[in-house]
């Protein structure tokens, strides 16, 4: 990957290490301190799994927060990637299985542990956008009702979900799962990157997060395939009867996501990634508002859906794919 990538809590490229060696680095902001030891811990546990599975570590350097890994290859979004990436899962569930005596105790970021933790989680999510500092956000967002549709149907979700208790095992998810988060090894192989937020899950959130991600909106056709696994393989059968519910909240949680750019300090990370923002604040709050208002209304479908995929239309998810 010879492109440098800037996402406002880090970037990465190719660079000569301290070795002389070209290298893919890594390199986390100073406020990202948990999340730079994550990736890197997770890395580490990946690859004690096998090969072909994450890219090599060739050093990391603790004072400036980098990791430098072997040079990988940029991954192609389609129908053989996705397939690639869904073998690549199942083998990591399928090794990791087997080797319970590692014993990881890394979680993944705001795991699904338990039902009553994440409607806290998804709770203070709408708070924090209901109090917004900026008089102007407000209105807007007043204005077109958003979040009285947001706390109803919290309170809804929280009536059914709140006593339930999950059953299916965690198992290693990379969390934001998806080709966009993989590289190209030196063979070949798909290889998954960018672990910050990965470690132990619930299989109905990394199964769900993947069906409604934006940018596995790109291509959908392994998505029957993906769910089948899940929904077969992986799934505690005692779990079949609130898969709806919890994939109904998950979809109002990517509602709030999309909503994360009327907030100052993640406006802040956007911009400082890409100063030509500042100049299309206006455009892109509305844009994203729109694709809030999508997946909130998915909301109700999804809990009646047989399965949580093909619930949008070919142009809504062309848009929700599109950055900004």
């Amino acid at each position: 990957m010879s492109v440098k990538q800037e996402r406002g809590n880090s970037h990465s490229g190719v660079k000569v290490s301290t070795g002389g060696v070209r290298v893919y680095r890594k390199v986390f902001a100073k406020n990202r301190r948990y999340q730079f030891y994550n990736e890197y811990l997770c890395s580490r546990y990946l690859q004690t799994l096998g090969s072909n599975i994450t890219p090599q570590v060739i050093s990391i350097n603790h004072a400036n927060q980098y990791i430098d890994y072997e040079l990988c290859e940029s991954v192609e979004d389609d129908k053989n990637s996705n397939l690639d990436y869904l073998e690549l899962t199942k083998r990591v569930h399928a090794i990791a299985s087997h080797k319970q005596g590692l014993g990881i105790e890394l979680w993944a970021s705001e795991p699904l542990l338990n039902l009553r933790d994440f409607l806290s989680q998804l709770g203070a999510r709408i708070k924090r956008l209901a109090a917004l500092s900026s008089e102007e956000d407000k209105v807007i967002i007043s204005r077109c009702g958003l979040l009285d549709l947001y706390e109803n149907k919290y309170k809804q979700l929280e009536e059914s979900l709140l006593d339930i208790c999950l059953v299916s095992m965690p198992i290693f998810s990379h969390a934001d799962s998806g080709v966009h988060n993989c590289v190209r090894g030196k063979n070949g192989a798909l290889l998954m990157a960018d672990l910050e937020y990965a470690g132990k899950d619930s299989p109905l959130k990394q199964s769900i997060d993947y069906l409604l991600h934006p940018k596995c909106q790109r291509c959908t056709d392994t998505h029957e395939r993906w769910w089948r696994y899940f929904d077969e393989e992986v799934f505690d059968v005692a779990d079949h009867r609130v898969k709806r519910l919890v994939a109904s909240a998950l979809s109002l949680k990517w509602s709030i996501i999309m909503m994360n750019e009327y907030r100052p300090e993640i406006w802040m990370l956007r911009v400082s990634a890409d100063e030509s923002r500042a100049n299309k604040r206006s455009e892109i709050l509305k844009r994203q508002m729109e694709k809030a208002f999508l997946y909130y209304r998915i909301c109700d479908r999804i809990e009646k859906s047989e399965v949580p995929y093909g619930l949008f239309s070919q142009s809504e998810r062309n848009f929700i794919s599109e950055s900004y």
